[in-house]
């Protein structure tokens, strides 16, 4: 008597489940001074509220140009699936910015709401070639504002005297 011991094994292809999500972005300021930074903040939850940490988020942009996302700053979120990004931005423009979680094999993609931000020049911003001048020697004074500014200068001593006085001086002006 042979006896044959079989065993099948099927294997059923299914699509792993997936869980939404919903990304929120905090509203940023409208403006902000070029080089400064600027903090995004939001959190990333489940569809029903549940937060999701130790995740990566972006924040991005649509490129003007190729109509395309752009990467601006990545983070991740902590515990209570909030996140905190930190960027500066070098040029003078205008953007939309949106916070993104990518999804993952259990998580689904989500982006948040677009919101405008504007990076601007200072209204006002100087510098000398040094801090002390001794009497008779030149001071050149350097910056940028905006057009038709006016600024005041006020030269003191160092015990605090007014040396020199001027108002209304328009901005690009050569000299005194």
């Amino acid at each position: 008597d042979e006896r044959y011991d079989y065993s099948y094994v099927s294997f059923i292809e299914s699509e792993p489940e997936t869980y939404q999500t919903k990304i929120s972005l905090n509203r940023p300021p409208s403006s902000v001074i070029l080089n400064q930074p600027i903090t995004f903040t939001g959190q990333l939850q489940t569809i029903d509220g549940s937060p999701l940490g130790e995740m990566p988020v972006g924040i991005a942009t649509i490129s003007e140009y190729t109509q395309n996302p752009e990467l601006l700053a990545v983070g991740v979120t902590d515990s209570s699936g909030r996140f905190s990004i930190s960027r500066s931005f070098q040029e003078t423009t205008t953007l939309s910015v949106y916070a993104y979680f990518a999804g993952s094999q259990v998580f689904e993609y989500s982006n948040s709401n677009l919101y405008s931000i504007t990076i601007e020049k200072p209204t006002l911003s100087v510098t000398t070639e040094k801090f002390s001048y001794e009497t008779g020697e030149s001071l050149k004074v350097y910056g940028y504002a905006n057009s038709n500014d006016r600024i005041n200068l006020v030269l003191k001593s160092p015990t605090g005297q007014v040396v020199l006085s001027k108002s209304n001086i328009p901005t690009g002006s050569l000299g005194l």
